[in-house]
């Protein structure tokens, strides 16, 4: 982070050149908002998509200036005695040597890690359960999670709940209709966990004994103040109900 401030401190009192200034004020702004707040992680959302995609260019070219800079002072103090030179040059290789061990430390936590989990063999023994014409209703809970492995790994039909509340309104029969229900199998993927044990439906629809799965991964360690540094085995239950009038 000093190196990076440091470069564009040189940046802007060094540099002439306005098309390059104004990247440098651009990059700078991002990365003084990215800096701003430790919560501010690659792992937050908001983070990846809007600030990153910024932010991790400009510091990349901002530090190999700084580096530069520090080679170059070097070669302007030296004043003929080629270890001051080489001094300056030893720096800067340090600098970029202690910079790459630091990236791989950093990154030792997310090496091999297996974020997807069970996740495709647990879509694999749902899709079997509920065979080529049934149709997978999911809580707001799951549908990011298995809608599209389900339907694009297995070709299972699927549908997502925006709101579990819905399920006991009368516009739920509405629904069923269109997913072709009775005439065709209609499923239920709920996840307690999250959504809670007890499933209310509108009056007239039921759900017959279920089907119990486990889903696993293996996720970094989610904070906002500090690097993650350890990895997390999370499971939960997954159910999937049959649905009966």
């Amino acid at each position: 982070v000093l190196l990076i401030y440091l470069g564009y401190a040189l940046w802007f009192t060094r540099r002439r050149d306005f098309p390059f200034l104004l990247l440098a004020a651009v990059g700078f702004t991002f990365t003084l908002l990215y800096s701003w707040d430790l919560r501010c992680t690659p792992l937050h959302i908001l983070t990846m998509r809007r600030l990153v995609p910024v932010i991790l260019p400009m510091p990349a070219i901002i530090i190999a200036y700084t580096l530069g800079s520090l080679s170059e002072a070097g070669e302007r103090i030296s004043a003929g005695r080629s270890w001051v030179r080489w001094l300056g040059r030893a720096a800067a290789a340090a600098v970029l040597l202690y910079l790459v061990l630091f990236a791989v430390n950093a990154s030792i936590p997310a090496i091999g890690l297996e974020e997807g989990g069970n996740q495709l063999e647990l879509c694999g023994d749902i899709a079997e359960q509920v065979g080529e014409d049934g149709v997978v209703l999911m809580d707001n809970h799951l549908g990011d999670l298995f809608g599209p492995p389900l339907r694009g790994f297995y070709g299972v039909e699927n549908a997502w709940i925006m709101d579990n509340a819905c399920l006991a309104e009368e516009d739920f029969l509405e629904l069923l209709g269109d997913l072709g229900f009775p005439g065709k199998p209609v499923y239920l993927l709920w996840r307690p966990e999250m959504s809670g044990d007890e499933i209310v439906l509108v009056q007239g629809i039921g759900v017959y004994d279920g089907y119990e799965y486990i889903s696993w991964e293996e996720i970094l360690e989610k904070s906002f103040v500090h690097r993650p540094d350890r990895r997390i085995h999370y499971s939960y239950e997954v159910l999937l109900y049959p649905l009966g009038e």
